[in-house]
C-alpha cells in the first residue's frame, strides 16, 4: 500500500519546469540544464554534461543563473580542473566520476566549502593516501565518494590507508564515506580520525583481512559495508563500543565467528548480512545476544544443519534468508522465532518436499519462499498449519497440486508457481472458494480446458486471479484473462456464471512477494523518472 503511494507521490511531484536555460552552454556542447520541482517543493537547477565526450570543464559561466544545485560532469575524459572552472559557481552537489583527474587543487574549489554537500570522484586517480587537502574546510561537506582510486604501497609492500588523513580537514558534517574498490589492504588504527559525525563508511571490494580497528573510533557510525574482503574471522570484541545497526560482511572468507564477536551491539545491530561465506553452521552463540536483530542474510555458505538452539535469543527476528545451503531441518529447528519470523527464505536449499511440519512453529510466518529446489507433486501437504499470505514455489518439478493442501486457509493466500510443470488448475477449483487471491502460473503447459473457464470466470478466486498462459489442444495459445482467451472457452464450454464473490483480505499489512515487485518496479520506475531529471 505505501509502495503505491510513493508511487503516486513521485509522479505527481517530482517534475520538471522549464524555467532554469542554458541555450549556448547546450549549444556548444551535449550539455543540458533543467530545473526540477522536489517532493519537498525544493526547486533544483540541474547542469547535465554526463558523458559528453569533455576534455575540459565547459564555460558554465555561460549558464543563466549562478545558483547551482547539481554539476553532472562524470563520464568524461577530464584530466584536471583549471582555477577558473568554478569561478562564481555555487553548487551543492558536484559529480567528477569517472574520469581521468589525479589531482585538485585547494584553491579551485575553495569558495564551495561552505555550500558544497556531496561530492563523488569514484573512479578517477586519486592518491588517496597522500592527502585530501583540496577538501579542507568542507564544513558542511555531507558524502564523499572516494571508490575506485588509487591507494600507494608503503615499506611493506601493502596499500594502507594512513593515520590521520582525514585529521583538521574540519569534515564535521561528513556522513556518507565511500571508499569501494581501492585496493586497500590494510588500514591504521588512526585512519578516520577527523570524521566525529560518520554514519555510513564503504570498504567493499578491498583486500582486508580483518576487520580494521580504526572504525572503534566511529562513534556514530550506524552502517558498515565490508563485504567483498578477504576476511576470515569475526575476531571477539570487533565492534566493542559502536552503535552499528547495519553490518554486510556479504562475499568474504569467512569460517569462523568467535562467541563475543558482537559485543557492544547487542541493543543497537539490525540487520546483519553474511551472503557468500564458508560459514559451517548458524554462528548461535555470537548471535543469541543480539536482541534487537530483524534481518538476517546468512545464504549461500556451507550450512548443512539447523539445530534446535540455532537461533536460541534472537526473539526479535523477522526475516532470515537461508538459501543456497543444502541444510536438514526439523520441527525443532525454529521453534526460538515462533513469534518472531515474519520471512523465511529457503531457496535452492536441496528440498524435495514441502516442510509444511517442520514450519508449523512458526505462528508469525507470512511469506515463504521455496523457489529453485526439487520439489515435485504435493501431496500430503498441509498449508493451512501455516498462516502464511505468500507462498512462493517458482522453478521447481510440481506436476501436481492435492486440493487438500490449501483446505482450511484461515486467509486468502498468493501463489507463486512460475517454470513448474502444471498442466490443469484443478487444484484452484477444488479448493474452498476464496482460498487464491493470486496463482501466477507463468512458464507452465497450461492447458486451456474447462476446469480453468470455470476458475476464471466464476469469482472462486479473489484479487488478481491467475497469470500466465495456456495452449489448446490444437497448439493455439492464450494469455490468460485475455479476450480470445474468453472466446475460445466459450466455444468449447458452457459460459459459467459468477457464483462467488470473495471479498478481499484486510488483514495485517504485509504485500505478497509478487505483487509486491509489481509495485516495486513501478515504484523505481518513477524514481528513476524523477532521478534522470534531477
Amino acid at each position: 500500500m505505501w509502495t503505491e503511494i510513493l508511487t503516486v507521490l513521485f509522479l505527481i511531484v517530482c517534475f520538471v519546469t522549464s524555467d532554469f536555460q542554458c541555450p549556448e552552454l547546450e549549444k556548444s556542447t551535449l550539455c543540458a540544464c533543467k530545473e526540477v520541482v522536489w517532493w519537498d517543493n525544493e526547486n533544483k537547477t540541474v547542469v547535465d554534461c554526463s558523458s559528453a565526450s569533455l576534455n575540459s570543464v565547459p564555460n558554465l559561466g555561460m549558464v543563466s543563473s549562478a545558483e547551482i544545485t547539481k554539476i553532472l560532469l562524470n563520464g568524461n575524459k577530464l584530466s584536471r580542473v583549471n582555477l577558473d572552472d568554478f569561478k562564481n559557481i555555487f553548487v551543492r552537489e558536484l559529480d567528477l566520476s569517472r574520469n581521468s583527474l589525479s589531482q585538485l587543487e585547494k584553491e579551485h574549489i575553495l569558495h564551495l566549502r561552505k555550500v558544497l554537500t556531496h561530492l563523488n570522484l569514484k573512479s578517477n586517480r586519486f592518491e588517496v593516501d597522500k592527502g585530501l587537502k583540496f577538501i579542507e574546510g568542507f564544513s558542511v561537506l555531507v558524502e564523499l565518494i572516494l571508490d575506485s582510486n588509487l591507494i600507494g604501497y608503503d615499506s611493506n609492500d601493502s596499500a594502507t590507508l594512513p593515520d590521520s588523513i582525514f585529521k583538521n580537514l574540519g569534515l564535521r558534517s561528513l556522513r556518507i564515506l565511500s571508499l569501494r574498490s581501492c585496493g586497500i589492504n590494510n588500514i591504521q588504527s588512526m585512519a578516520f580520525e577527523g570524521l566525529p559525525s560518520l554514519e555510513v563508511l564503504d570498504l567493499t571490494y578491498n583486500y582486508l583481512e580483518e576487520i580494521p580497528s580504526a572504525i572503534l573510533r566511529l562513534s556514530n557510525l550506524k552502517s558498515l559495508f565490508v563485504g567483498g574482503n578477504s576476511i576470515f574471522t569475526i575476531k571477539n570484541n570487533s565492534f566493542v563500543g559502536m552503535i552499528l545497526e547495519k553490518l554486510v560482511l556479504d562475499y568474504n572468507e569467512i569460517y569462523e565467528i568467535e562467541a563475543n564477536a558482537f559485543s557492544g551491539l547487542e541493543s543497537n545491530l539490525k540487520k546483519l548480512e553474511f551472503h557468500g561465506n564458508y560459514i559451517p553452521n548458524i554462528p548461535s552463540s555470537a548471535l543469541r545476544r543480539l536482541k534487537n536483530l530483524t534481518f538476517l542474510k546468512i545464504s549461500k555458505n556451507n550450512i548443512q544443519k539447523i539445530d534446535k538452539d540455532a537461533f536460541v535469543g534472537m526473539q526479535s527476528l523477522q526475516m532470515l534468508e537461508l538459501d543456497n545451503n543444502a541444510i536438514k531441518f526439523d520441527n525443532q529447528s525454529f521453534v526460538s522465532l515462533s513469534d518472531s519470523l515474519d520471512t523465511l527464505l529457503l531457496r535452492d536449499t536441496r528440498l524435495t518436499y514441502f516442510p509444511a511440519n517442520e514450519l508449523a512453529p512458526l505462528r508469525r510466518l507470512q511469506t515463504l519462499d521455496l523457489s529453485f529446489n526439487r520439489i515435485g507433486p504435493i501431496m500430503d501437504a498441509d498449508v493451512s498449519k501455516l498462516n502464511l499470505r505468500t507462498l512462493i514455489l517458482t522453478n521447481n518439478n510440481i506436476s501436481v497440486i492435492s486440493p487438500r493442501t490449501f483446505k482450511n486457509l484461515k486467509q486468502p493466500i498468493e501463489l507463486d508457481l512460475d517454470n513448474n510443470v502444471i498442466s490443469d488448475v484443478s487444484f484452484v477449483m477444488r479448493a474452498q472458494p476464496c482460498s487464491f487471491s493470486y496463482v501466477d502460473l507463468i512458464g507452465n503447459p497450461l492447458t486451456c480446458d474447462c476446469d480453468l473457464e470455470f476458475v476464471l470466470n466464476s469469482g472462486i478466486m479473489s484479487g488478481i486471479g491467475l497469470t500466465g498462459h495456456c495452449e489448446t489442444i490444437h497448439g493455439s495459445q492464450y494469455e490468460l484473462g485475455s479476450s480470445s482467451l474468453t472466446r475460445s472457452l466459450n466455444r468449447l464450454c458452457n459460459q459459467t456464471e459468477r457464483i462467488h464473490w470473495c471479498q478481499r483480505y484486510q488483514g495485517p499489512s504485509n504485500v505478497s512477494m509478487t505483487t509486491h515487485q509489481i509495485h516495486f518496479i513501478l515504484f523505481i520506475l518513477s524514481f528513476i523518472i524523477c532521478v534522470v531529471f534531477s
